[in-house]
């Protein structure tokens, strides 16, 4: 009898722990996907066509990996869409780096933090403008962070020799610090043109002419 009494708690016991288990899978499950379906959105995934892609999958809410996997192909939808927008393909990128880096992902993290700064810088090129790029340092994050902050350079030598992601930034998200264009100006404030060809394009571009 009290064989029985013990064995059904026991039980018991086993049925609540596994069900604390479940509903804790569940509720990192749905963190992560709110989370992620948030961040695709806010890139430009149309919000309809995310849910149906998902429900089509039906991933259970305990199938964490198999939604990794959805929410890693989404992000590759997006670098397809958008080939040839550099500042949008670097918005990605670092949208994928941490997504890496949060999953335990280190080291692909960091390739792709320097592929959203390659083409953060790429988008930065203004025809017709003489211009410099400036190191916009991410807030609170690390002395080497800090230590560029401010400093501007040519931008054909960071196309040669990348100056981020800072390899040896401490911060635990990793380097956060991006790339600025600050067009240059001549003595009396003048944007500085490189040829006289280059000014008649851009006005026109532009409709000033």
């Amino acid at each position: 009898m009290i064989s029985k009494f013990l064995k059904n708690i026991f039980s018991n016991d086993k049925i609540e722990n596994k069900n604390l288990i479940d509903n804790k899978i569940s509720r990192k499950f749905h963190n992560l996907k709110n989370n992620s379906f948030n961040d695709l959105k806010n890139l430009g995934f149309n919000e309809a066509i995310l849910i149906a892609k998902f429900n089509k999958e039906k991933i259970k809410d305990n199938e964490i990996e198999k939604l990794k996997d959805f929410i890693w192909s989404a992000y590759n939808h997006l670098i397809a869409q958008n080939s040839n927008n550099n500042q949008t393909l670097s918005m990605i990128y670092y949208f994928m780096s941490t997504f890496s880096l949060k999953n335990k992902d280190s080291i692909n993290s960091i390739h792709l933090r320097e592929l959203s700064s390659k083409h953060k810088l790429l988008s930065l090129k203004v025809d017709g403008i003489e211009g410099e790029v400036i190191i916009i340092g991410g807030k609170n994050c690390c002395q080497e962070c800090n230590s560029d902050n401010g400093k501007i350079f040519d931008y054909n030598f960071l196309v040669k020799t990348p100056r981020l992601p800072h390899k040896n930034c401490s911060n635990k998200y990793g380097c956060r610090c991006t790339y600025g264009f600050q067009a240059k100006r001549d003595k009396n404030g003048s944007l500085i043109f490189r040829n006289s060809a280059e000014i008649e394009k851009l006005l026109r571009e532009n409709g000033l002419i």
